[in-house]
């Protein structure tokens, strides 16, 4: 049995198709790794601007004009406050109970630490 001569057309092809999968991976995959993972207690005490992951039960969420206030509690029973601009990827309505999951910066206002959100997502929780 012999196998098919590749010509030049049929490498490049496979060549560029190779890279697009290779680029779409990397952003793909590279969208929540660069969130650390983190309970309530740890957001509270990171330096601003550490970009974590948390997730947790909606306890509070109070509509603004510009943003949500949420009031997330981990599984510990720790809790850290959410501010969610109009802007911050959503991908439905948050509401008290539901579980999620948030990706942002830590940030302080006054002294009092919270998440800016930049992306929430429902947990199923």
């Amino acid at each position: 049995m012999e196998i098919p001569a590749l010509d030049e057309k049929k490498v490049s092809f496979l060549a560029v198709a190779l890279a697009a999968i290779g680029l779409f991976g990397l952003y793909f995959f590279s969208q929540n790794s660069t969130y650390e993972k983190v309970g309530a207690a740890y957001a509270l005490i990171a330096e601003d601007g550490a970009r974590v992951q948390i997730g947790g039960i909606a306890q509070s969420v109070e509509e603004k004009e510009r943003s949500s206030s949420i009031k997330l509690c981990d599984e510990r029973g720790d809790c850290v406050s959410i501010s969610a601009a109009k802007n911050a990827q959503v991908d439905y309505p948050v509401l008290k109970g539901d579980g999620i999951v948030v990706f942002g910066q830590v940030a302080s206002y006054k002294w009092a630490k919270f998440i800016r959100a930049e992306k929430i997502i429902h947990s199923g929780g």
